[in-house]
């Protein structure tokens, strides 16, 4: 039986104002008896979303109000855990601030989705075009990025090449994705015929990452990863040369660098994640390797390597693209060990079986995971040797129940990822249960069965477009038997 301590009603104290937001955390918190920085002052979650054709902030929004949600979360686990749990658990959380005590990590989003806006995406150059110039580039701009027949088709060949191309080598993945093409089809049909305006906000996104044609896509791409490469290094105060910047980026009215971040990516982001951390570690080895490179040059790469402690990839389609596309939508990273392109990291294989005093080596440690969902068509373990080489991120499944298609979306209700981004951010302040990853079988046969009813579902629904009498009969029946 869970007992938990009755949080008492806030006060209206002056001096015990709530830290809602990042300008009312403490610069300091009591940890263990003793007076240390405060880690949500110093550590943020840098967010580049997925397709979609939103605002500002949309994706940040999700994250932060799931945050709400699992601080809570975390806070009753750790109560029941100082009166239930073991003597090594009741160490570890004796004298660690309550959870809800402390404000969500500051979020800064990597936003790219308004390409589609020459005047946002080139200020520069649009600012010295004429009227005419301006108004010709608009007409282009569109014509380029927005074609739903276009769009359709790309989508539909790209099915078939995973359809009768791929998965090589993996008979059972491709049994299971193949009721999910029949379905896929069925689906993309109906919203370009019935809703245009959806395929072009959302899906074209990814044909024009993907696979860029021309000179207008080709600088639109480029222009996405240039802007999320800067917003990463302004977190960290650097420029894209990794020299420190002249003015730090203003939080909250404050100028402020942070020492740790959390690199968290979503869908499309992942892609655009990985081809912007390609660049930075090219870059990064070119000024280690040059002897032109300046001091500040070199300390600069060291701030990165250590700054950046996590890459989190969710719901990611990168194995696809990497299938599908090759050098046409990535840019490898180096031919190094992973553990000497970043300082960050933890030994994760050895949190799964049991705990070690051992001393963990540099080659042990792991800063990439990837959150996926059997049932997110989009995602899946990551296992292509082609963006990695032989050593694969840590590929973690969100235990939650979800439906076919819709589970792309619901990462941000998933307790497993919230709860994980919450304590890289926080270190030992934020501990939490262990992950406990779902049997292989189980997650095999909850695929499996999803996609056979999901495929059912469309295979009535298509009868029924024939049949409209005989599915109306059916219903008539139906709802004379039930009571």
């Amino acid at each position: 039986m869970k007992i938990y301590k009755i949080q008492k009603r806030i006060s209206t104290a002056e001096d015990n104002i709530i830290p809602w937001h990042w300008g009312l955390v403490s610069d300091t918190i009591k940890l263990k008896g003793k007076t240390v920085e405060n880690p949500g002052k110093t550590s943020c979650i840098f967010l580049v979303h997925g397709i979609g054709d939103q605002l500002q902030s949309d994706t940040a929004v999700l994250l932060r109000s799931g945050f709400e949600d699992a601080l809570k979360e975390i806070s009753d686990w750790q109560k029941d855990a100082r009166i239930n749990g073991t003597k090594e658990d009741k160490l570890k959380l004796n004298g660690i601030p309550d959870p809800q005590d402390l404000a969500p990590p500051f979020i800064e989003e990597g936003y790219w989705a308004n390409y589609n806006d020459i005047e946002k995406t080139f200020p520069d150059e649009t600012s010295k075009f004429s009227e005419k110039e301006l108004g010709f580039f608009k007409g282009l701009w569109k014509k380029r990025t927005y074609s739903t027949l276009r769009t359709y088709f790309w989508f539909l060949l790209q099915q078939l090449k995973l359809i009768f191309l791929g998965p090589q080598g993996r008979f059972l993945s491709w049994v299971m994705y193949f009721p999910l093409q029949i379905t896929s089809f069925v689906s993309l049909t109906f919203i370009a015929l019935k809703y245009p305006k959806i395929l072009n906000s959302y899906l074209a996104d990814v044909r024009l990452y993907a696979e860029p044609k021309g000179s207008v896509e080709r600088a639109i791409v480029q222009r996405i990863d240039l802007r999320v490469k800067r917003e990463f290094l302004e977190l960290i105060g650097l420029d894209t040369n990794f020299r420190k910047l002249k003015e730090e980026k203003l939080v909250t009215g404050k100028k402020h660098t942070f020492k740790k971040v959390i690199w968290v990516s979503h869908s499309l982001g992942t892609v655009v994640s990985y081809n912007v951390l390609s660049d930075l570690f090219h870059k990064a080895v070119d000024i280690e390797n040059s002897p032109n490179s300046t001091q500040e040059e070199k300390d600069g790469v060291i701030a990165f390597r250590e700054s950046l402690r996590r890459f989190v990839t969710i719901g990611s389609p990168l194995d696809k693209m990497a299938y599908l596309f090759r050098d046409t939508s990535l840019r490898l990273w180096p031919n190094i060990p992973r553990h000497k392109l970043l300082n960050g990291g933890e030994d994760w294989k050895r949190r799964l079986q049991e705990e070690s005093k051992e001393k963990i080596k540099p080659e042990d440690r792991e800063w990439w995971f990837n959150f996926y969902h059997v049932l997110d068509p989009v995602s899946g373990a990551l296992d292509s040797k082609y963006i990695f080489g032989d050593r694969p991120p840590v590929n973690c499944h969100c235990n939650q129940c979800s439906l076919p298609g819709l589970a792309h979306i619901t990462y941000w209700t998933s307790l497993d990822f919230l709860g994980f981004i919450l304590s890289r951010s926080y270190g030992n302040i934020m501990w939490n249960k262990a992950y406990k990853p779902w049997p292989r079988w189980l997650l095999i046969s909850l695929a499996f069965l999803m996609q056979l009813l999901q495929l059912i579902l469309v295979a009535i629904i298509i009868y029924g477009l024939f049949h409209p009498t005989l599915v109306l009969d059916l219903l008539k029946k139906a709802k004379d038997i039930l009571p």
